[in-house]
């Protein structure tokens, strides 16, 4: 079963050259699943190669809200792409918020915050690779239903030679 994510890109500026540097090693990491991949300051467009995607992903610096579905089937490798994607840019610009099926506490564990296995998958990835952070907390959507929001964890460089 694949996912509905959603999110809503609040700042109208391009894309800064982390972001994009971030995601180009995501592409990098899963290019042997991934087809029609561009990457601009104004955007960034991808699909799975057949089998192993759905809607084409595309993430433009002027459309605020948008949304994907990564498939009906096993495809936890175009999944683990889209939300590695949403994540880095979280990380990157803590106003995009993000929302997802996988996200709600009616598919995950509401006592521990744990979220959905194709979130997880991106969250370690993240870590693991970018050393990204994100904490979690119980909120609620537009619908009033609980979601987990997770929010990066930005350690503040303190510098000492001052």
């Amino acid at each position: 079963m694949g996912y509905l994510h959603r999110w809503n890109y609040k700042n109208k500026e391009p894309f800064h050259n982390e972001l994009l540097n971030d995601v180009r090693e995501i592409i990098k990491d899963y290019s042997n699943v991934l087809e029609n991949v561009f990457v601009s300051p104004e955007f960034i467009k991808f699909n799975g190669v057949t089998g192993k995607g759905c809607e084409t992903f595309i993430l433009h610096h002027e459309n605020y809200y948008n949304s994907v579905k990564t498939g009906t089937f096993f495809v936890k490798e175009y999944d683990i792409v889209v939300t590695s994607i949403l994540l880095t840019l979280r990380y990157h610009y803590p106003s995009t918020e993000i929302n997802c099926d996988g996200l709600m506490t009616c598919s995950v564990n509401k006592e521990t915050l744990g979220v959905n296995t194709y979130w997880e998958n991106g969250i370690k990835y993240v870590r693991d690779k970018f050393g990204y952070e994100f904490d979690r907390e119980l909120s609620s959507d537009e619908y009033a239903q609980e979601i987990i929001l997770l929010k990066p964890r930005v350690v503040e460089f303190i510098d000492e030679t001052d």
